[in-house]
């Protein structure tokens, strides 16, 4: 229990990092952004960053707090129906994605060539690390 409370607390200093990093990255869009409008999006990304640590941060503190809850995140994080659920939904994400990706760059192809291209090199990025990581893991398992 010990290491994982150890692992709550480095999620916490990793979350304090997305926040600085967020407000550091809203503040420079904003102070460089010629027309504001065209930050609006990027700056209620990092918004949504800064909001999504907080409300991580507080879950996490509060199960240091209380040994009850502490016990029950660590049961859910080790629960092996739960990471196949996961890793199931993760898979099923993937292949979706890039099919949608696909797909999008065909119809961009009769619309913006450049658009169609920028999507295809995406789609060729994902695939590589997709093919770099499935390597790594079956050399490391």
């Amino acid at each position: 229990m010990e290491k994982f409370k150890k692992q709550l607390v480095t999620s916490n200093y990793i979350y304090w990092l997305f926040i600085v990093l967020s407000i550091v990255g809203a503040f420079l869009v904003v102070v460089f952004s010629p027309n504001h409008r065209d930050g609006n999006g990027t700056v209620g990304f990092f918004a949504a960053m800064i909001a999504i640590s907080v409300i991580n941060i507080h879950r996490n503190r509060k199960a240091l707090k209380n040994e009850k809850l502490l016990k029950e995140m660590y049961i859910n994080s080790v629960d092996e129906r739960k990471k196949q659920i996961t890793l199931q939904s993760a898979k099923a994400s993937f292949f979706i994605i890039l099919a949608s990706m696909l797909i999008a760059s065909i119809v961009f192809r009769f619309i913006s060539m450049t658009v169609s291209i920028v999507l295809t090199c995406c789609m060729m990025f994902i695939l590589i690390v997709y093919f770099a990581v499935t390597a790594y893991y079956n050399k490391k398992m």
